[in-house]
């Protein structure tokens, strides 16, 4: 049903078969309290022939693509390096990596990623440090940096806007004020657009205010749709350029 729905939007895929079924997911919006519940679902155990077939296809993927995005939860079977031998597979063949997971399957990252966008409790949980203060979320967000983990981070910060770290430089982005709606897929849409824009050759700081835009514009969505390219490109008008942040500052 995935790969139909997939297929159905004109999205070009590869797909693996595997003996179990794809994991679930379904959110509840509770209307007298306008709560959101989130229910995900343990996923199928991957056999060790399947995820071979898996680094294999990315292999051959990554070998004639501009970018490699690699993101979600590891499932039960796969084992907690698994992203990191995405990001060899993508070393090997000189692909950039976007990676956005969490867990054991970000704090077994050590090299080889070109972006690593965790979110701020993400972040605390891959260094094992409350970070309450914005310098001390650059100065895990740097050491991730110093240590080879990733040439940059980008930490999303939801209604407060992200945190961008590379190499001596540290940038705070604003949120675009929306009305809080089903937040459903809002990650994963700044992560699109951020691959999108460096796909056409913007700067990484371009990229990250165009996955501030599209993260703002599935807020208007109901349920699991998709943001519309009008309301992604009106924010991307409204996002604010960064503001630099000298070190010691936050």
């Amino acid at each position: 049903m995935v790969a139909d729905l997939v297929a159905q939007a004109g999205v070009p895929l590869q797909r693996i078969g595997i003996a179990g079924t794809t994991r679930e997911s379904f959110t509840v919006n509770e209307l007298s309290t306008g709560k959101q519940f989130r229910f995900v679902l343990q996923g199928p155990e991957l056999s060790d022939l399947e995820q071979a077939q898996c680094l294999d296809l990315v292999r051959a993927g990554a070998a004639g693509a501009q970018f490699v995005v690699a993101s979600g939860s590891l499932p039960p079977g796969v084992p907690s390096d698994w992203y990191q031998r995405i990001a060899d597979v993508c070393e090997d063949v000189g692909t950039p990596l976007i990676l956005d997971t969490s867990g054991g399957g970000l704090t077994h990252v050590k090299s080889g990623v070109f972006l690593l966008k965790p979110s701020i409790r993400e972040l605390r949980e891959c260094v094992g440090q409350e970070l309450r203060t914005e310098a001390e979320q650059f100065a895990a967000a740097h050491d991730l940096i110093g240590c080879g983990v990733s040439q940059a981070v980008l930490v999303s910060l939801g209604g407060d806007g992200a945190l961008l770290a590379t190499p001596g430089h540290s940038q705070r982005f604003s949120a675009v004020q929306v009305q809080a709606g089903s937040g459903v897929g809002a990650g994963d849409a700044m992560v699109a657009a951020i691959a999108v824009g460096l796909a056409r050759g913007w700067p990484l700081n371009k990229s990250v205010r165009f996955g501030i835009a599209a993260g703002a514009a599935m807020l208007l969505t109901p349920g699991t749709a998709t943001c519309t390219r009008p309301d992604v490109e009106r924010f991307f008008e409204a996002v604010a350029e960064p503001v630099d942040i000298a070190a010691g500052e936050g």
